[in-house]
């Protein structure tokens, strides 16, 4: 069961959230992208972020101000102007209704007996973005009324020299586009689609792109001075231009509506790099038809993309978000974002439904890497800091790659350093292990440099060491003897489960806290940070759960160590990244002890939370899973969305555990819990796990289940994988189409549909 909430629900199977409130506890906003690198973010009011990812440039271009997209409509009659989506002018609407979508959003209401719907969408090529609205008179009176969509330029978001920005560019009406062209004049503008139009069909009434013509002197888009006098928008030839910073792209439609009738008009915003091209994009729009046509491209671009990994358990919460929001969020978070360890993770959450995006991504990704193995923080915005864990991820991805599809081939494909040469994929793999396990501290484990996963912990120390940097080089050491397995390479495998064997009587002789029962976080200025003695915070969450993960674990350390993670490092909103928050400022620790006690790094974070239930999985601990993973699911029944301001249908990075913002949740979709959080579900609760040459199936099925089931596409093979308890086995039992498979190892199956059953017995409880 979903939990309740008054401000929204949702829809269509769940793929739909439905906003019926206009002031909900928060800005809850749609994360669109598509393949040309178009960025949106559009709040329920329909208000719009708009960026274009320039990778090669190492930059993001702003098409618009950020949410400075509005539609406007006039009362002819009346004189009497709102705005559908309330915002800016905060219109008080009936029946309002913003749905967010995958790939779109709508926002819908009533004003005086018209109905408005205006619909937003990326299509799934270009760099444009297409809005349709619709008005509908519900009234028994014929009805005059103008609408006006209207966007503040940007596309000058660039480093220039000194006093370079100014008058460099105009907007103007320009017949041929059938709408408004923004030229920018800069010569240091660095992208080809430097300019920007909006046009529109049918052709429009009316146009602007003088900002102070349509707002007044005060430019406050709240009172949109030109429409409440009710005189013209402009001169459509050439009149109301406007230059320098004071532009908009504002047209005006003019509709006459018969009792009950209905009228449409639909927009483009586009970047462009000429009028040729304006020219051509406005002639392909020049119909309602093709815009309908480019929503149905889009619709079944999606739909495809997301009908190759599908699950039904018995939350309903969990299905929602694996199935659809998951992805959508993933692929939000890989064009958004620019950076080495971030985009890698994005990648792997989604290995298992878009490969071949993830492969893509690797090679995107390679040529960020030194020649001597690490990587470069991130290139938008540019970023060499040097952090220790950046390549341990290259790694994890690779190989979560090649398990899936068994694409060898891959491994031979080259791609450059960033500081000169070539290597091949296995190069790039090798180069980042080798890095690391020669970069290595006074204790034998690596070195922090600036900082590891955690932004925030910055030891000064030069010789800082990283215990949770360690037990992700053993996960390193894991996957590279896994693949020269696969690779029938047995030297080189016992080489690096050598490595890893070396690496675990290490960490277990420096780093267990023999007091605390726990790994200590790392070590610095001769002191244990995150010991039982250590000031401030005496326990880590993360070397616990990378421990587990990366089996440097003994046998007889784990009941304790699982003991002491469910005593002390599991909270009512997940997990905190340390305990005790730090209270004291230290310098020698970096910002994390400068940040609030109950604050992102030094509170309650997500992303270490999801790592946290990764590694119950692994153990076999569903119960533990699913009850830590139900308290980073936004809405979860210990801090509702009234009160923490969360999305509803994305996860956030950190809810505050701070007595002044009790379960305040941060900025949501960009954060690298979906894809631990995917993990977690499909590989861990679901148990299909990836495996060179197949899968493992190992279900660590919560004891409250009785069935899922998991449909799963990989090229032409489908498998349909169902979970169920039975009162009638003894022990896991496993067919494939009928036939009793010995141990839980499912080959890859030739191309079409196969049948799996996994019978679970009921006394086998998932512990924790």
């Amino acid at each position: 069961m979903f939990p309740s909430n008054t401000f929204g629900h949702f829809a269509d199977g769940n793929e739909t959230y439905r906003i019926t409130d206009p002031m909900p506890p928060g800005i809850w906003w749609n994360a669109i992208t598509n393949d040309s690198g178009v960025v949106m973010e559009i709040t329920h009011w329909g208000t719009q972020t708009l960026n274009l990812n320039y990778p090669a440039l190492k930059q993001n271009c702003e098409m618009a101000v950020p949410n400075h997209t509005w539609v406007y409509c006039r009362d002819e009659d009346t004189g009497r102007v709102w705005n559908p989506g309330v915002a800016p002018m905060m219109s008080e609407v009936k029946d309002f209704a913003c749905e967010h979508h995958d790939g779109w959003t709508s926002v819908a209401s009533v004003f005086d007996g018209l109905r408005v719907v205006w619909r937003t969408f990326v299509p799934v090529s270009g760099r444009r973005v297409i809005w349709t609205v619709e008005v509908q008179n519900e009234t028994p009176r014929p009805r005059r009324i103008s609408v006006f969509p209207v966007v503040a330029p940007n596309m000058v978001n660039f480093q220039a020299p000194r006093f370079f920005f100014g008058p460099f560019g105009t907007a103007a009406y320009d017949e041929s586009l059938r709408g408004v062209f923004y030229r920018i004049g800069n010569p240091h503008a660095p992208w080809e689609a430097r300019h920007l139009m909006l046009c529109g069909s049918p052709t429009p009434d009316d146009a602007c792109g003088d900002r102070a013509h349509l707002f007044g002197p005060v430019l406050f888009p709240q009172y949109p001075q030109r429409l409440l006098s009710g005189g013209p928008l402009g001169r459509r030839g050439g009149g109301s231009s406007g230059w320098h910073t004071d532009m908009v792209l504002a047209l005006q439609f003019k509709m006459d509506l018969a009792p009950s009738g209905s009228g449409r008009c639909d927009m483009l915003l586009a970047a462009v790099r000429d009028k040729d091209e304006a020219r051509a994009m406005a002639a392909d729009m020049a119909t309602p038809e093709a815009a309908e046509r480019e929503f149905r491209r889009m619709q079944e671009a999606r739909q495809v993309r997301r009908s190759t990994l599908r699950i039904r358990t018995p939350d309903a919460q969990i299905d929602a978000f694996a199935n659809a929001w998951l992805k959508r969020g993933l692929e939000y978070s890989l064009v958004k974002k620019d950076s080495t360890r971030d985009n890698l993770q994005f990648a792997d959450g989604l290995t298992m439904s878009d490969p071949a995006r993830v492969r893509a991504e690797l090679l995107r990704l390679m040529p960020w890497q030194y020649a001597d193995g690490h990587a470069i923080r991130s290139w938008i915005p540019y970023d060499e800091t040097w952090y220790s864990d950046t390549t341990t991820w290259l790694v994890m991805t690779a190989c979560g790659y090649l398990k899936f599809t068994d694409d060898l081939a891959f491994l031979d494909e080259r791609a450059p350093y960033f500081d000169g040469g070539t290597g091949t994929v296995l190069e790039h793999l090798e180069r980042a292990v080798a890095q690391l396990d020669g970069d290595r501290g006074p204790h034998g484990l690596p070195r922090f440099h600036y900082a590891d996963w955690n932004d925030a912990l910055n030891p000064a120390d030069p010789d800082a060491e990283s215990v949770f940097v360690a037990m992700q080089l053993g996960c390193m050491f894991n996957d590279m003897a896994g693949l020269m397995r696969r690779l029938e390479r047995p030297a080189d495998a016992e080489r690096y489960a050598q490595k890893h064997a070396e690496l675990k009587r290490t960490v277990n002789d420096v780093a267990w806290d023999t007091e605390g029962g726990y790994y200590v976080r790392g070590f610095a200025d001769g002191k244990v940070i995150g010991g039982s003695r250590s000031e401030g915070s005496t326990i880590f969450v993360n070397p616990q759960s990378w421990a587990i993960m990366a089996d440097l674990v003994p046998a007889e350390r784990l009941s304790r160590l699982l003991a002491v993670v469910d005593e002390k490092l599991e909270w009512d909103l997940g997990c905190p990244v340390n305990t005790p928050l730090y209270s004291k400022q230290d310098p020698r620790l970096g910002r994390i002890t400068f940040q609030i006690p109950g604050s992102d790094e030094n509170g309650v974070y997500c992303h270490a939370t999801a790592f946290k239930t990764a590694a119950d999985v692994w153990v076999g601990r569903g119960d533990a899973a699913l009850r830590c993973l139900k308290k980073v699911t936004p809405d979860y029944e210990g801090n509702p969305v009234a009160q923490s301001g969360a999305l509803p249908f994305a996860l956030t990075s950190a809810y505050s555990v701070n007595p002044a913002t009790p379960g305040r949740a941060s900025r949501s979709w960009l954060t690298g819990s979906a894809c631990w959080y995917m993990r977690t579900v499909i590989e861990g609760l679901l148990g299909v796990r990836r495996a060179y040459g197949g899968f493992v199936l190992r279900p660590a099925f919560p004891s409250a289940w009785t069935e899922a089931e998991v449909m799963l596409r990989r090229g032409a093979e489908t498998y349909r994988i169902r979970i169920v308890r039975s009162e009638v086995v003894q022990a896991q039992k496993i067919t494939l189409n009928g036939n009793t498979l010995r141990g839980d190892f499912l080959p890859f199956q030739p191309a079409g549909v196969h049948e799996i059953s996994i019978r679970l017995p009921v006394a086998a409880r998932s512990n924790g």
